[in-house]
């Protein structure tokens, strides 16, 4: 009967030993975890959208005087590109007729800046004839 109490309080003592040693073991594992040992992770953000220029009256006037007497040449027609004024919801829509998309794209842009307009000031819906569009 001797040992089996011995036992039983070797068992006692070793699991308060167990439990213990276990809660320390723990506590050494959160704070390897939580500690910061890797290099700072490196924030990157993303480029916002450059807010356009406001006008001022005279720059304003002067917009819309270009962009009547672009409105007055259209619809415009080239192999590259068409454009085309919508009035009742104040839009030109310009369709890319061939590749390269881009190119077509910029040569637009290029026709309305020669013109007077500034793409940036007005609303533009793009599209493009099929096989034209840009690519994905």
């Amino acid at each position: 009967m001797k040992y089996l109490t011995a036992i039983g309080q070797f068992f006692t003592r070793s699991k308060k030993r167990i439990a213990v040693l276990l809660i320390v073991i723990l506590l050494a594992a959160g704070y390897v975890f939580t500690s910061n040992n890797q290099a700072p992770a490196t924030q990157t953000t993303s480029p916002l959208p450059t807010p356009t220029k406001a006008l001022t009256i005279q720059e304003q006037n002067a917009l819309q005087q270009n962009k009547q007497r672009l409105i007055s040449q259209l619809p415009f027609s080239s192999e590259q590109f068409t454009v085309q004024y919508f009035p009742d919801q104040d839009y030109f829509l310009i369709s890319i007729q061939r590749q390269p998309y881009e190119n077509n794209k910029a040569l637009a842009e290029s026709w309305m800046r020669q013109n007077g307009v500034d793409p940036g000031y007005v609303t533009i819906q793009w599209s493009a004839v099929r096989g034209a569009g840009p690519r994905q």
